[in-house]
């Protein structure tokens, strides 16, 4: 399963660009087999992006593309053994938001997004991240 929030702020527009502050939550949550002894195992990770977002506001479609750290934890429990921990990475993004000029407050978005998050655990290291295609709705007000 996977619980996602994401949230920016536009600080910054010239003409139709938009430069905001962007920061995204997930929660993703895996049962299955462990990959070395084939036992039942639970794992979660949730990742912490922060960055920033550069919006080309014009028209109904506004692409965008992102960039910046990412902070980590994770843990994995089986009968064999728990491991939990923290790494930090990287990620890239590119979007599109899509809806109504006349209607501001909600829009579609669709993006690709790149995250590269290693960690290392007893001489074993795995990338949290990879490649992400994601869909969803953003609402859209201003805190300022």
């Amino acid at each position: 399963s996977c619980l996602a929030v994401d949230v920016s702020q536009v600080f910054l527009t010239k003409g139709p660009w938009a430069l905001a502050a962007a920061a995204e939550y997930r929660r993703l949550s895996l049962e299955g087999q462990s990959t070395v002894s084939a036992q039942a195992t639970r794992a979660l990770i949730t990742p912490l992006d922060l960055g920033l977002r550069l919006i080309l506001q014009r028209g109904t479609f506004w692409p965008y593309i992102s960039a910046g750290p990412v902070f980590c934890q994770y843990e994995e429990r089986s009968s064999l053994q728990d491991t939990v921990g923290y790494t930090t990475g990287f990620s890239l993004q590119a979007g599109l938001y899509w809806g109504p000029a006349s209607f501001q407050i909600l829009k579609a978005k669709v993006y690709v997004k790149w995250t590269r998050a290693v960690a290392e655990e007893n001489g074993l290291k795995v990338n949290l991240g990879g490649v992400e295609l994601g869909a969803g709705l953003a609402l859209g007000f201003s805190l300022i």
